[in-house]
């Protein structure tokens, strides 16, 4: 629903997702819910609240032994990276660029760990858009190209159908 605009009814059955998933005790599920529920607020110009919706599902990966030093061990890298990527979005939108660039680097350096090649290209076409914007053109296009090599060795081909002129991260 919230690829499509119809960012209220997300909202909403995210926030049930979220409910339903504490109520059951599934921390997993609500840390997931939490993360996405935050990606929609952030579509829908709630940034406020995006951002604490983020910084809760970050809370309990934290929780659940799936952060910082003890991902390492886990083998989750991936799933850090791609909650470091959401809080990048974050600042971005609230005008941290050095905390959304800080972030991105982090983001990066877990997914290229992970060895998530899909992942890797998605936080790098972000990283890349940042950069663009910031005026760093060279180094925005070798980002996006190693993403697009990341991509088409994962047979993404959905993902490559995205303009590059017009970034994932929504820059307006």
């Amino acid at each position: 629903l919230g690829m499509r605009g119809e960012l209220a009814p997300a909202v909403q059955l995210l926030e049930r997702a979220v409910a339903a998933a504490e109520a059951g005790g599934h921390r997993r599920l609500g840390a997931r819910a939490h993360g996405h529920l935050g990606i929609t607020l952030q579509s829908g110009g709630r940034l406020a609240a995006a951002g604490e919706a983020v910084r809760e599902s970050r809370r309990r990966w934290q929780y659940l032994g799936q952060h910082e030093e003890l991902l390492r061990t886990l083998n989750n890298e991936a799933t850090s990276a791609h909650i470091l990527g959401n809080l990048a979005n974050v600042a971005f939108h609230r005008g941290d660029y050095q905390r959304t660039g800080e972030l991105f680097a982090e983001a990066v350096a877990l997914m290229r760990e992970s060895g998530d090649a899909h992942g890797l290209g998605s936080v790098l076409t972000n990283l890349g858009s940042f950069v663009d914007r910031h005026g760093d053109h060279d180094h925005a296009a070798r980002l996006h190209a190693e993403a697009i090599d990341l991509l088409r060795r994962t047979g993404d081909r959905q993902s490559l159908a995205i303009p590059w002129s017009a970034p994932i991260v929504s820059l307006g």
